[in-house]
């Protein structure tokens, strides 16, 4: 058992329950390999030998039956030969019924007895055939003297070694179906002693790790209860004997480091509780000097929260002022923005101007084109009239006015179009300038923005800023009422320091009922000296931070 000390529990459950898993896996293997043998020998039995034995019983009777239908057709009159061949009819389906059952003998008879035997009917079968049909034809030619002749004569000779032959064959099955039957018996008779015998083996086995595995939990457990139980009563100068690796092992190990621990602390508690009465008297002296400090920290905040509501008024109008700064910033901003639009839509119409002057300069060339066109023709037209002499004369005026026509309203269209053109530039200076005037409109836009974005974080920084002094006043206003609570709390922790007191001694009568290995005992820890505070001057250091507050803010 000693070998089960250094194994996990858990390893040791997981051994225990694999043995039996084990065993019973072998001994499902074992009776699996005995039920697969009766099987395979009832199957045999079953699907084999007997199916054998019924075959050649129906060979058997298909021949009593072929006999019986031969002597009926033999019996029968002349004029009945529909009769005839029906019966004869019936012979060929009864002998092919018996065909088949030969056909399935041959493929399933593997031993060579059988075979034999099986050799020796097939040619009994064909001598049998033989003779029958010689009787059916004989009976169907109306010769029925011959008919009867063959059926008690060589049929049924050969009908009786033919019947002996399928009784020696049906002997040989049967006795292989016995045979098969003993075997089967021999099989369950081995089957169920193996698994009785192993299953006692199996038992006796788990039962014998079952008590090794309890035993070698239980027995540390059993320590650790009576340890548990000693230390639960105040004995801690009992020892524990740790001899094993397991979780029961490092749960005796635990619980003997908590006994050590326990010990350490009961020590150090009783040197504590000592401590703590001597330094309750200590805190008692000092809760009277702060009492006094705290009375004059009071009235330093209450001029304090006076100064912070006065600051608050001044940065509340300065928030104010700042909002109205915006409010003007913003129509400002407006405004500059509406004289933006008006540019930009002076802009456009000067677009709008430049381009039909274009237009009308485009139309002033195809004037002057037209008249250059006209003087040519009238030109073309005296020529033609100064060749044609008198007929033409009057032509000639005419034509010579209207080349006069066509010269005035050139140097008209050219005048017109020297003006547009003046113009045309004119308007592009034009709409040069408004550009630079909306360029410039849209720079004071963009300032005029700025300045109002500017206005506008300086508002919110002053509420802020109003908000944040409003806070501190309540800051300020809440710090006095807590310094004048703190002064009735030093009051409260003057009385418990001295209920304190009363406890560590109650805490020493406590202790002292642990029972420690040689009743150790610890000297009281040194008590630092609790500094007056009362020297220094309160007063003082707390104007001077107030002032340093100020100073920063």
């Amino acid at each position: 058992m000693n070998f089960l000390k250094n194994i996990k529990i858990g390893n040791r459950l997981f051994l225990g329950f694999g043995l039996l898993i084990v065993l019973t896996l072998f001994l499902s293997s074992i009776s699996y390999f005995f039920m697969k043998n009766i099987g395979t020998q009832l199957d045999e039995i079953t699907e084999n030998r007997m199916v054998k034995v019924d075959m050649l019983r129906n060979i058997q009777d298909v021949l009593n039956t072929n006999v019986r239908t031969l002597r009926d057709i033999i019996l029968l009159p002349e004029d009945k030969n529909k009769e005839k061949r029906q019966l004869k009819a019936d012979i060929v389906k009864t002998t092919d019924v018996a065909s088949e059952i030969y056909k399935k003998l041959d493929s399933s008879i593997r031993m060579e007895n059988a075979r034999e035997l099986f050799n020796q009917l097939i040619d009994i079968r064909k001598q049998y055939s033989l003779s029958v049909n010689n009787a059916i034809n004989y009976a169907m030619e109306d010769q029925d003297a011959l008919a009867t002749e063959v059926v008690f004569g060589d049929i049924a000779k050969i009908q009786g070694i033919y019947f002996n032959k399928l009784n020696e064959l049906i002997a040989l099955q049967v006795s292989l179906v016995d045979t098969a039957k003993q075997t089967t018996k021999e099989h369950i008779t081995n089957a169920l002693l193996w698994l009785l015998t192993l299953s006692a083996f199996s038992t006796v086995l788990g039962c014998l790790a079952a008590w090794l595995l309890t035993r070698s939990v239980t027995a540390p457990l059993s320590i650790a209860l009576s340890s548990a139980k000693r230390i639960s009563a105040g004995d801690l100068s009992g020892s524990i004997d740790v001899n094993s690796h397991d979780e029961t092992g490092l749960l005796l190990e635990a619980m003997k480091e908590m006994q050590s621990a326990l010990t350490r602390m009961v020590v150090g508690v009783r040197s504590s509780a000592e401590s703590v009465a001597t330094a309750s008297m200590q805190i008692a002296q000092g809760n009277a000097d702060l009492s006094s400090r705290t009375e004059e920290q009071a009235s330093a905040l209450e001029e304090t929260s006076s100064t912070m509501t006065q600051l608050g008024m001044t940065v509340k109008n300065n928030a104010d002022n700042a909002r109205q700064a915006n409010v003007l910033a913003q129509n400002a901003s407006t405004v500059a923005l509406q004289g933006g639009n008006v540019v930009n839509d002076v802009v456009d119409t000067m677009k709008s101007i430049n381009e039909s002057s274009r237009s009308i300069a485009d139309i002033i060339n195809v004037i002057d084109s037209i008249a250059f066109q006209t003087n040519i023709l009238a030109l073309n037209a005296a020529v033609e009239a100064a060749r044609a002499g008198e007929q033409g004369r009057g032509f000639a005026v005419v034509a010579g006015e209207v080349r006069n026509l066509a010269q005035r309203s050139a140097e008209a269209a050219k005048e017109i179009k020297n003006l547009i053109t003046a113009s045309v530039e004119r308007v592009e200076l034009g709409s040069v300038l408004v550009n630079k005037a909306g360029e410039t409109m849209q720079q004071v836009v963009m300032s005029i923005r700025q300045l109002s974005d500017t206005v506008s974080e300086i508002s919110s920084a002053s509420a802020e800023q109003s908000t944040g002094v409003e806070q501190v006043g309540i800051a300020v206003s809440q710090m006095d009422q807590t310094t004048q609570q703190n002064a009735a709390l030093v009051e409260e922790s003057a009385a418990a320091a001295q209920s304190l007191k009363e406890q560590a001694d109650q805490l020493v009568r406590e202790v002292s009922v642990f029972k420690i290995v040689n009743d150790q005992r610890s000297t009281p820890k040194p008590v630092t000296q609790i500094l007056s505070l009362a020297r220094l001057p309160a007063s003082s250091s707390a104007s001077a931070s107030g002032t340093s507050d100020w100073a920063s803010f």
